[in-house]
C-alpha cells in the first residue's frame, strides 16, 4: 500500500488539495481568503519563476477560522532547484508557503518537517503548484 511507503500526513495531504475560487480557498476547518490584488500578485510570481522553488511568507490576520491575506514578501533564499528551495524562516507570517513547478501538489516528507519546525497551532504551511492549486497542511 502506499501509505506504507510515504508518511501517512504526506498522503493526507494529497487530499487536501484545493482550488482558489473567488480569491477564497476553503477547507473543512479554515478559510483563506486573500484581500485586494494579492492573490494576482502571487499568481504573477508564481508564472515568473516556473523554473524552480520559492518561498513565501503571507502575511495578513486571523479572524475566527478565516485567514485574511493582506500581503506577502519573500524571505532570504539561499538557494532553489525544480524540486527544493532553502530560504529563511517566514517571521511574523499566518502562512509559509513554497512553490512546487510542473503542478505537483504532494508535500514533501521535508515539507512537513519545516512546517514542525515552526510550534505554531494556527500556521498553515502551503505549497502552490500551479496558478489555482494548493496543497494545504496543518489545517
Amino acid at each position: 500500500m502506499l501509505s506504507f511507503l510515504i508518511p501517512s500526513d504526506v498522503v493526507q495531504s494529497l487530499a487536501e488539495q484545493k482550488q482558489i475560487k473567488n480569491n477564497k480557498i476553503e477547507t473543512e476547518k479554515q478559510t483563506i481568503l486573500f484581500q485586494d490584488d494579492v492573490y494576482q500578485d502571487l499568481k504573477e510570481v508564481y508564472l515568473q519563476n516556473q523554473l524552480t522553488e520559492i518561498s513565501l511568507c503571507l502575511k495578513g490576520k486571523i479572524i475566527n477560522n478565516t485567514y485574511f491575506i493582506s500581503s506577502f514578501y519573500k524571505p532570504k533564499t539561499y538557494f532553489a532547484t525544480p524540486i527544493s528551495v532553502s530560504s529563511n524562516k517566514c517571521e511574523d507570517s499566518i502562512i509559509t508557503m513554497h512553490t512546487h513547478p510542473f503542478n505537483n501538489c504532494l508535500l514533501s516528507q521535508q515539507d512537513v518537517l519545516s512546517y514542525y519546525s515552526y510550534k505554531d497551532d494556527k500556521l498553515i504551511t502551503m505549497v502552490m503548484c500551479s496558478v489555482d492549486k494548493f496543497a494545504l497542511y496543518g489545517v
